[in-house]
């Protein structure tokens, strides 16, 4: 099987997975461009393939996710049993974020899970990415038509376009019930050495809980966001 080459490596050509297989090489190519058409691979600058995003929930080795994985698990358990709320992890993909880690201490209703794909426009995680992300994300993004999950969904090109300055400027997204009735989440963004913006960080929970301690709630996502974030200088891994 092509996909079970990835497991013990990151990347792979035509040739070597030729020769794994024992196939002619013109075969492992069709088979490559197979799975790329699918979604399962994407090919790289140096004409070698990786997992793709969409392949994080089989099999989660995807190198630059698995370090990001690594770096935000044991900081987030600690936000977590600190807050006593939910916590979630999510890079971009494209027009969606994709959930790398989820983890919860309160009955969670989001039914998110690692692998996962969910709305960038509708959640705070998704706006804080959607806001340091190409303009070009976001004409597409918003060109594909705002979805109006609850009320209190953004739906209008203007009102995201304003939400996401800002989110620029602030450094914080907020999630009023947008995605889901009850629930109220705040969200971070998480940079690289260079500031690029690598994932987002977010705590959720019940509207009422953050009514009263916003504030607090607000700090404590800030001190793991610089965890997770001091975690990530010494060695990086390239998306690329």
């Amino acid at each position: 099987d092509v996909l079970e080459l990835f497991v013990t490596r990151p990347l792979i050509g035509a040739a070597e997975c030729a020769r794994i297989l024992g196939v002619p090489r013109a075969s492992a190519h069709r088979m490559l461009v197979s799975l790329t058409e699918a979604g399962a691979l994407e090919p790289t600058a140096r004409g070698q393939y990786r997992l793709t995003l969409k392949m994080f929930e089989l099999g989660q080795h995807v190198p630059f996710q698995r370090w990001l994985f690594d770096a935000a698990y044991l900081p987030m358990e600690a936000l977590v049993s600190r807050t006593r709320l939910a916590s979630h992890f999510a890079v971009r993909d494209r027009m969606d974020l994709v959930y790398i880690v989820k983890l919860r201490h309160w009955p969670d209703r989001t039914r998110a899970r690692p692998g996962q794909r969910n709305s960038l426009h509708a959640t705070a995680l998704g706006k804080v990415l959607l806001a340091h992300a190409p303009s070009e994300i976001v004409d597409e993004r918003i060109s594909q038509g705002l979805y109006r999950f609850t009320q209190y969904t953004i739906a209008t090109r203007e009102r995201l376009l304003e939400q996401l300055e800002t989110i620029r400027s602030q450094g914080f997204a907020y999630d009023r019930e947008e995605r889901t009735i009850g629930l109220v989440s705040i969200a971070a963004p998480i940079r690289g050495r260079r500031g690029q913006v690598l994932a987002s960080l977010s705590l959720l929970g019940p509207v009422e809980r953050y009514r009263q301690s916003l504030d607090q709630l607000r700090g404590d996502l800030t001190v793991t966001q610089q965890e997770i974030e001091a975690s990530l200088v010494p060695q990086r891994p390239s998306p690329a």
